[in-house]
Parts: C-alpha cells; structure tokens; sequence
C-alpha cells in the first residue's frame, strides 16, 4: 500500500467524515516528514 502523505491523509479523513463514518480510529498515527537528504554535491 502506498504511503499516506499528510495531504492524502486529511482528505481521507475528510471524506468518510462527511460520509459519517470516522476514519480516523482506523488509521496509523501520522509521520513526520523525513528531512531532506542532499545529494553527494550537497543539492
């Protein structure tokens, strides 16, 4: 299964809560966005 981005996230929640069914005591808690790595030329 494909990650849930923080945008993803929230309009799922969104979505089955206008739905009437709450989504969110199913899911994994959110992760934190990794910190970006640069490349071996410090892009």
């Amino acid at each position: 299964m494909a990650g849930l981005g923080p945008e993803r996230r929230a309009w799922m929640v969104d979505q089955a809560e206008a739905a009437g069914h709450p989504l969110e005591r199913f899911l994994p808690p959110p992760v934190a966005e990794p910190p970006h790595i640069g490349t071996l030329w410090g892009v």
